[in-house]
């Protein structure tokens, strides 16, 4: 087993085999990793940056747009405004928000692609 820490996360996502290329660093004393190896990797949070990660929210708040992340939240009661933000890694259907909403505002969790639809109707 080998501890590394994640040094890029790449900023696409590859349509065909659906994957994002991550570069993680990695000591490597005894050369048993290779160039262009593959490996199955475990990315676990560092529970001393919790401070750091963000508002955390339901995986189904947020809904994509091209390459952007969005979530609505309650601007007045009955009221919703669609915000566009940056998220981290989705872990046990939580994703931690890192830009773009603060704690303390209420986040539509259920139906927010029918709130998507009613704001840009289909042409």
């Amino acid at each position: 087993m080998f501890d590394g820490l994640v040094d890029n996360i790449g900023d696409t996502l590859d349509p065909t085999t659906r994957t994002i290329k991550v570069r993680g660093v990695v000591n490597n004393p005894n050369k048993l990793l290779k160039a262009e190896m593959y490996v199955m990797v475990e990315v676990v949070r560092n529970p001393d940056q919790g401070t750091q990660m963000g508002v955390e929210v339901s995986s189904k708040a947020l809904f994509m747009k091209g390459d952007d992340s969005y979530l609505f939240v309650e601007a007045a009661p009955g009221t919703f405004r669609r915000k566009l933000v940056k998220v981290g890694l989705e872990q046990d259907n939580k994703v931690p928000v890192l830009e773009g909403v603060s704690a303390g505002e209420k986040v539509v969790t259920e139906g927010a692609l029918l709130l998507q639809a009613l704001v840009e109707p289909a042409s």
